[in-house]
């Protein structure tokens, strides 16, 4: 089973505009990802999803094969997971 795995995520910011439509993405644990695309394709709200920032309309959200939600944000000091913003020089 997968480190992180997102499973047909939905996420609209108002019923007109539907950012993530059935996103599906494992990482396994080591793995390095990156988001790369156009602006507005549902990078930062990928993100959010998995910072627990925003909480999917469909979809569901594992982290070592236990279910994410409201109730369980993620806060500093998780070192699987991290966001580098593009700005930011490694």
């Amino acid at each position: 089973m997968a480190f992180m795995s997102l499973k047909d995520i939905d996420v609209s910011y108002d019923k007109k505009k539907q950012i993530l439509k059935g996103l599906s993405l494992d990482v396994e644990k080591g793995e390095l990802v990156s988001l790369l695309g156009p602006s507005g394709c549902g990078k930062s709200t990928t993100l959010r999803v998995v910072a627990g920032f925003i909480d999917p309309q469909g979809g569901s959200f594992l982290l070592y094969d236990k279910g994410s939600g409201p109730q369980e944000k993620f806060r500093t000091g998780i070192s699987e997971l991290c966001i580098i913003p593009a700005s930011f020089r490694v």
